[in-house]
């Protein structure tokens, strides 16, 4: 499975690393990174510099980022027919019922208020990444 993260807070990225290290170390996860809007819609793109980047089976998206935001970005992929049915699982600290509902109206998958407790954290990522690998599987072998 292929994760694209968008994040621009290196603390987070890190223990998203963390919590995905068993599976990237077996060769089952292969993560990218990105630490913008304008970057993920770019390697979404496959524009330079990320003309030979591999379509991810979902994305991890951060809401507060710099240059385009996580609204901008689920918008473009809500109408880009190339890119539509890429999971979009929102990772972000605000739990403003507002920005939970724009999520889901711009076709977000998922919706996560990103956990105080590390322990947490981690075990969201981990089941977060486990259940769309487990739908990308089912639906690869209908």
């Amino acid at each position: 499975m292929h994760l694209l993260l968008v994040e621009d807070n290196p603390g987070d990225i890190g223990l998203v690393r963390l919590a995905l290290a068993p599976y990237i170390a077996q060769g089952t996860l292969q993560l990218s990174t990105v630490a913008d809007g304008e970057k993920a819609l770019a390697f979404l793109h496959h524009h330079a510099p990320y003309s030979q980047s591999v379509a991810p089976a979902l994305v991890l998206l951060d809401l507060n980022l710099p240059r385009c935001n996580g609204y901008e970005v689920l918008a473009e992929l809500q109408h880009d027919p190339e890119l539509q049915f890429i999971p979009v699982v929102v990772l972000t600290s605000s739990s403003e019922q507002t920005d939970i509902n724009q999520c889901y109206e711009l076709g977000a998958s998922a919706y996560f208020v990103k956990p105080m407790e590390l322990e947490a954290f981690l075990n969201l990522v981990k089941n977060a990444v486990t259940f769309w690998d487990t739908c990308q599987l089912r639906t690869f072998k209908n």
